[in-house]
C-alpha cells in the first residue's frame, strides 16, 4: 500500500492528459459527456468487464464449493490461490508483450473464449477432491486463460475512450462489471445443484459471462497500434484515427 500511494502521488500525467489540458482543457462533466457520446463504449466496457467472474470463481466460490463438499481443505485451496497467482506474476506481462504486438483484441477475447470453454472442466475437477489435479486446473484457467483478459483490460478499455472522459468511462464501466461479478457466490449458492454434478449451473453462468465479454470485445476496434493521441479522434463510438507510425505514446 505504501509503494501503490507513493507511485500514484509521484507519477506525472500522461502526455496527452497534458496537452488536452493547454488546449480544449477538462471537461467540466466528464459523466454527462460520457453518457451522451460514448455510451455505446460504456457499454461495451462493462459487459467486458463481467469476465471478472472468473476472478469471483477462483478466489471466493470454488474455495467455499471445494472445502464444503470434497475433501479438501481450506489451506490448500489457498495454497493454490496463492499459487495461481504468483504464476501469474509471470504469465501476465507475457500476455501484454503479445497484445502489444498482435493486438489487444485476439488476447482478450481469446482469453474470455477460453474461460468460457474450461469452467466446466475446471469444476469438474474439484470434485476429485485431489489438491494435484485442482492445482493443474487452476493454472490452466487462471493463470493462463483468465490471466491473458486480465493483463489487456487496463489498457483495452481506456483505448475505447478520448482522453477527456477516459477516467470516467474505465472506472465507471469497470466497477459496475466489477459489481455484477461480485454476486457470483450469492448467485452460485441459490442456483448450485446437488451431487457430483450441482456445479453445472454455476459453470454455465460464468460460461455465460466470459462469452458476452468475448462478444463486447469483438465489437471494440483494434487499438493496439494506435497514438493515444488519435484515440477516440471522431468524438463519438465510431474507430479512432488510425496512426501508421505510433510515436510510443500507447497506454501501458
Amino acid at each position: 500500500m505504501v509503494v501503490a500511494y507513493l507511485i500514484r502521488r509521484t507519477l506525472p500525467e500522461t502526455p496527452v492528459f497534458t496537452a488536452m489540458e493547454k488546449g480544449e482543457g477538462v471537461a467540466e462533466l466528464p459523466v454527462a459527456i460520457l453518457l451522451r457520446s460514448h455510451s455505446r463504449a460504456l457499454v461495451r466496457v462493462i459487459a467486458c468487464a463481467l469476465i471478472a467472474v472468473m476472478s469471483t470463481l477462483f478466489s471466493t466460490y470454488a474455495l467455499k464449493y471445494a472445502t464444503g463438499r470434497f475433501d479438501v481443505s481450506k489451506g490448500q485451496m489457498l495454497l493454490i490461490s496463492v499459487i495461481a497467482n504468483m504464476t501469474m506474476l509471470v504469465t501476465q506481462p507475457l500476455w501484454g508483450i503479445a497484445a502489444d504486438r498482435i493486438g489487444r483484441k485476439p488476447v482478450f477475447i481469446g482469453g474470455a473464449v477460453a474461460c468460457a470453454v474450461l469452467a466446466f472442466p475446471y469444476m469438474y475437477m474439484i470434485t476429485t477432491g485431489s489438491f494435484a489435479i485442482i492445482l493443474v486446473a487452476t493454472l490452466v484457467i487462471q493463470s493462463v486463460a483468465y490471466s491473458a483478459t486480465n493483463a489487456v483490460w487496463p489498457s483495452f478499455y481506456s483505448e475505447m475512450f478520448p482522453a477527456r472522459v477516459r477516467y470516467s468511462g474505465v472506472a465507471i464501466g469497470t466497477q459496475i462489471g466489477f459489481m455484477a461479478s461480485g454476486f457470483l457466490p450469492l448467485i452460485g449458492t441459490w442456483i448450485q445443484g446437488t451431487g457430483t454434478y450441482g456445479w453445472i449451473p454455476v459453470a454455465s453462468v460464468c460460461c455465460g459471462c466470459a462469452v458476452l465479454a468475448a462478444v463486447a470485445a469483438a465489437t471494440a476496434t483494434e487499438t493496439g497500434d494506435t497514438d493515444t493521441i488519435r484515440l477516440g479522434g471522431t468524438g463519438q463510438d465510431g474507430p479512432p484515427h488510425r496512426c501508421p507510425d505510433p510515436v510510443g505514446t500507447r497506454v501501458a
